[in-house]
Formats: C-alpha cells, structure tokens, sequence
C-alpha cells in the first residue's frame, strides 16, 4: 500500500497517477490524508454486460461496480485478485436516473472511510492504523458517464464539458446530432482563425462559459428541483430540462465530501473511445459497410452548405475524399496519469469471468454474487499459507532473485531460466577468447575499474582515438586489472573466479526466460534481438538474430548466460527509421565485428514482420516487444514473508478458518452508523 510512495520517480515523467495534477492537488488541500501514506486511494469502475451472451435471445443488462486501488504496483492494481465488486445494479433494464438507490450503501461507506477511518492492521510494520479511503474518480464509457454524472449525454445538449454552453443541431437526412462549425466558440475573440466564419457555422447559438469546477457544479445543482423516484416519474424532468440544462438527478457522489475539489471526477474510458474512432475513421478511410461516408451525410453536407468539394455531383457520384490521422495528447493523462491506470480493459475482462459464473439463468444477479463471494473468500485464505497461490505465483516469464547469493558478481546471479531442451558442447579457443573479454568488460562490478584505466591511458597518450583506446583496453585491462587483485587493491566479490576464465565446456539450450521476455532459438518470432551500445561515444540500438543460448562455466560453481547472436548493420543504411519512426531492416546486411556474444541480461525482444506486399522481399519491419513488468522487487520462494497463519493475531489468542456462515442467515443488517 505504500508502494506508490516508495518507487523511484523521474523528474517531467508521469508514471503513476500520483504524479498526476489530480493527485498533487488533493494532497495539497487535504494534508492531513495525505500525511498517511497507506491511506487509500480508489477508482470506481462500472460497465453494464449481457450475461446471455451477445446471440442470446433475451435482452438483459446488469452493472457490475467494481473498485480498484491505486496505491497498488501495477503488477497487482487493476488484476483480478485486487479488484472488488462491491454492488451489482440489477436488469433487465438500464436503471438510468436511478442508480443512486444501487449505490446509496457504497457512499455511506466511502463516507465513514474518509471521516472516521477503520482500524486496520498493518501486516509489514506488525502495527494498527486507521486507514481512510477516498474516490478519485469513475472509469466509464459515455453511456455510463450519463448514469452517474447526472448530465444525459444525449441530444443537442449531450457535451459533459460545456454542459450546454454549446449546443448542437440534428442532421436533416441522418437524423442525428451534429456539433459541427461550434467549435469557435471555443477560441478567443483576437484569435486569427476565428475571423475565418467560411471554417464555422454563421451562426454564434451561445457564450461558452467555460468548464465548471466541481464547486460550480454543485452550487447549480443546488438551485435545480428533481421529481421524486419512482416508476410513476421515470419520465419526469425538472424544470428546464432541454432547454437550460440536461440533468436527469444530482449524482450521489457529490455527498462525499471532498467530491467538489476533483478537476476530472469522470474519466471517459479510453478502450472504448478508441475503439469507437479508430472503427469509423478506419471503415471510412476504406469505405466499408460501416463507414460513415454515405450518401446522407454527404446530403446532409449540401444542405448546410458544409464541404463543398465532398457534395455529390448531378451524376449522383459522390467525390473521393482525402483523410488523414493526426495525434493528440489527452487532457485526462495529464490530470489522471498514464492511460493504462484508468482504462476498462481489466474491467471487461473481469466482467467476462462474471459472465462465466451465471449458472442460474432466472437468478442472474444472485448467481454472480454467490460464486464471487466464493471465490473472495478462497483469495483472502490464501494468505494463510506459504504454497503458492493467486497472491505469490510467478508471473508469466518472471525468473525468480535468489538473494542467498547476494554478494555474489551480479553477472553470476543474474535471474536466468532455461526452458525445454538442453545440451553441451565445447567452445574453439576463439569463442572462449572472446566470450571471457566480453564478460569482464561488461561486468557492473568492473565498470569503475574499466574507466579508470580507460582515464590512465587517454592522460598518458591524449591523442588516441577511440578505436585504438578499444583495441588497448580488450588486450591490456586483463592484465592491469589481475595485478590490482592479486595486490589486494581491488574490494569485490570473487573477482577471481572471474579472472580464470570459464571451461571449453558449455551448456546451451533452445529456449530461455530472462528480462521479462521468453527467447527462443527454435521459432523466429522469439529470436529477435536488441541491444543498447555505443560507438565511439554515440548510443545506437544494435539488431540482431539469436543464434545460441550459451551457459559459461567459472571457478566456485558460478554462471554466466550469454546469447550467440548475428548482427544486421546497423552502422550503414541497413537500418532505417522513416517519418512515421518505423523501422527498417535489411535481413540480408551483416555487421563487419568479431562480437557475437552478449550477455542474456543485456537483451531486449524484438520482431522482424515481413512485407505484407511482398512477402519474400529482404526488408522487414522492427516491431519491438514489450517485456513482462519486472520493476518491483522479485525475491526468491524463500525469503517470502512468512505465511499469516505463523503470525499471532492481535485480536485472540486463537482462531478457526472455518466460518459457519449460515448462523447469519437470521441477522438483519444493520448500518455502520448503527454498530458504533
């Protein structure tokens, strides 16, 4: 819970959303949550799902709320054992307005968990705290921005930012709302593009007043009077609505106390956004059934004088017309913090899962309940015990840190696990030549002697170039270096092991896990290689191709894990980055060195993609891949803190596992007011 707090933080980067302006700020008028790190903070997700599948014949819609935590690293936030459904809003139908009656003991407990706090006991630090929680913001698609941010997104009054400063006009011969020619309401009065009316609609409907705080909000919901619920008024409006303004109810999360302050208090979910433009751009760029170029639009185009050169001509042809991508940058990322913190992709897969827990098909909400409660409380004895569980698996291409050797080189404990097949095979001299000079000068250990002798012979020969400095370096620094450690001038961890050299004989192997990447030299797709290096000061990304999966043997029991590989050229124009930033690659270049060997630690996965044109052309495409997350501390199985039920409780002496639920089943709930 305090990992957030904890992690290393890159001045100008926006890792995690407390590096957000959203964050900061509530830090900032509420020091006193902040001051306790472990004080939660969460996102409220909800997305409705047909539980019959999309063919199923029957129409039904139920609403998961799901909570996420963010304090979490991201190996845990947003993954299903750290989700928590904490209310289901039942079908058939959408319940619109009325969500707040689904979610009304959600607040009051939000309310209780930022006035009051819980006592919570701290597993890491064996100590009590009162925790407090607080709602960052909710994770939606439109549809379901307009059940709980109270303003219906349809019609011509649908945009959530103005909220009706500027409205729309509906099309005349496709039926639907259009924003088109508004948008210079937006710009300033001195503005050179605004004096361009030909860009805009003639027409100015109304004053943009700008975006309201969560305060203005608040005051102008206060002035306004809704019909009481009830399925008498489901379709009544207040006053204005329409016309003035388009709330539908006041959205109950403006109870909580600190709601007002937040600047993003709805965050638009960007899987479906995305999908959404990326459909209609793409089927209209290639004019497919679903593009939105049609004959109406383009009559619509005529009859309010809008896009001469796409208006169908007397032939009843509709002219081609030329599209192009940008990208922009979201306001959301910069208030809220990287994308993959507030998307629903995680969502919806959860919501698959409790999609697969309907057995009861004429018990839908109850049914996905149970199973769920099931399974929270199998998730939550699973800390009770050491074996390996949802909580402490190895992730998928994760290589456990043995820390019993811990003050070993770091080049012979590096996280390696070989995988399938193995073999042995003895190196030519040369190999082992170059395979030793290149793990000695790669070493981390060695790198501050390597600079000082690299510093020792550019002070006695200032006029050396940088391939001579190389070529003195690779035949002399052993040597130099060997006489520092048999003088005991050297302080490190069996530099000698490493000063002997490995045996001729070698393990290899087909495939490997290391970095968070699963090479292989088996399938092509998992044998491309790139590593970070330098040439004569300049970096440069060298490409390769995976040959060999190579175990050295040293002195004391030690390994070290090198890859064999062939290197296209990068240094001429083998390598190529167009305008797009796409790269390039020549597979039939070769690079002019005699350094085929790296160290596994060193590389990085990437994937040669041949042309979709011509399939058997020698340039491929770079597509680099993305390694497993490895940045949070991996520990070997047994230096795991010790399972819970080896810890005492602070609230018995002694306890039972097995909880016999049906003695509740005659206990009416009460509210938490109540119990205190």
């Amino acid at each position: 819970m305090r990992w957030y707090k904890k992690r290393d933080v890159k001045d100008g980067e926006i890792s995690h959303p407390a590096d957000g302006e959203q964050w900061k700020n509530f830090d900032r008028r509420y020091p006193s949550f902040a001051q306790e790190i472990r004080n939660i903070r969460l996102g409220l997700a909800t997305d409705g799902f047909n539980p019959f599948g999309p063919t199923g014949k029957k129409t039904y819609s139920v609403w998961p709320v799901v909570i996420v935590v963010y304090n979490l690293p991201p190996s845990m936030c947003m993954k299903k054992p750290y989700m928590f459904m904490t209310d289901i809003v039942p079908g058939p139908n959408s319940i619109g307005k009325y969500i707040n009656v689904c979610l009304r003991p959600l607040i009051d407990e939000l309310k209780i968990l930022w006035n009051t706090g819980v006592k919570t006991y701290d597993q890491s630090l064996k100590q009590n705290f009162t925790m407090r929680a607080a709602i960052m913001w909710t994770i939606s698609d439109y549809l379901a921005m307009s059940m709980i941010s109270g303003w219906s997104g349809k019609g011509k009054m649908g945009c959530q930012v103005c909220l009706g400063s500027v409205q729309g006009f509906q099309l005349k011969y496709c039926g639907k709302r259009s924003f088109y020619g508004t948008n210079r309401i937006f710009l300033e009065s001195n503005d050179p593009l605004h004096q361009k009316s030909n860009l805009f609609d003639k027409e100015e409907r109304r004053l943009f007043r700008g975006r309201l705080s969560g305060e203005g909000v608040k005051e102008l919901l206060d002035g306004l009077v809704f019909p009481p619920p009830g399925k008498t008024n489901s379709k009544a409006r207040s006053v204005g609505y329409g016309e003035e303004h388009h709330w539908t109810h006041v959205p109950i999360f403006y109870e909580l106390p600190y709601w007002s302050s937040h600047s993003l208090r709805y965050s638009i979910d960007i899987m479906h956004t995305e999908k959404n433009v990326f459909e209609n751009i793409f089927f209209t760029i290639v004019n497919a059934a679903k593009s939105k170029d049609h004959k109406k639009a383009r009559a619509d185009c005529k009859h309010f004088g809008m896009l001469p050169h796409l208006w169908i001509d007397e032939k009843g042809k509709s002219p081609k017309a030329p599209y192009s991508l940008t990208r922009k940058q979201h306001e959301e990322i910069r208030l809220a913090g990287p994308a993959y913190w507030h998307w629903i992709y995680p969502i919806e897969r959860l919501l698959g899962k409790l999609k697969q827990k309907v057995d009861n098909k004429a018990r839908v909400e109850g049914s996905i309940a149970e199973r769920y409660m099931e399974e929270e409380i199998l998730n939550i004895c699973s800390f009770y015990f050491a074996s390996d569980t949802i909580h402490n698996k190895v992730r998928r291409n994760e290589v456990l840190f043995d820390v019993q050797n811990s003050e070993n080189l770091e080049v012979f404990k590096y996280p390696f696990q070989s995988v399938g097949k193995e073999g042995t095979r003895y190196m030519s001299d040369d190999e082992r030549e170059l395979a030793e000079e290149y793990v000695l000068l790669n070493s981390p250990e060695v790198q501050p002697y390597l600079r000082k002798y690299q510093d020792r012979v550019m002070r006695q020969r200032p006029e050396i170039t940088p391939q001579a400095l190389d070529r003195i370096v690779k035949s002399r620094f052993k040597t130099w270096f060997k006489q520092k450690v048999d003088k005991d001038e050297v302080e490190g961890p069996r530099f000698r092991d490493l000063l002997e050299g490995p045996i001729l004989k070698v393990m290899t192997f087909e495939t490997c896990q290391v970095n968070g990447y699963k090479f292989s030299t088996k399938y092509a797709s998992g044998s491309g290689i790139v590593v970070k290096g330098n040439l004569h000061g300049n970096n440069l990304d060298y490409y390769g191709q995976l040959q060999e999966i190579i175990r050295l043997i040293y002195q004391g029991c030690n390994h070290v894990y090198l890859f064999k590989c062939i290197w296209f050229d990068s240094v001429g124009n083998d390598v190529r980055i167009n305008k797009n930033r796409v790269i390039t690659i020549d597979m039939t270049s070769r690079l002019k060195s005699n350094e085929i060997f790296i160290l596994a630690s060193q590389a990085s996965q990437v994937y040669y993609a041949p042309s979709v044109l011509d399939p058997k052309a020698k340039i491929y495409t770079v597509v680099k891949s993305k390694s497993r997350p490895i940045d949070e501390s991996i520990v070997a199985q047994n230096d795991i803190e010790d399972a819970f039920q080896e810890d005492r409780s602070n609230a018995s002496t002694s306890f039972s596992l097995f909880v016999d639920f049906a003695q509740y089943g005659q206990i009416p709930f009460i509210r938490r007011e109540e119990e205190e």
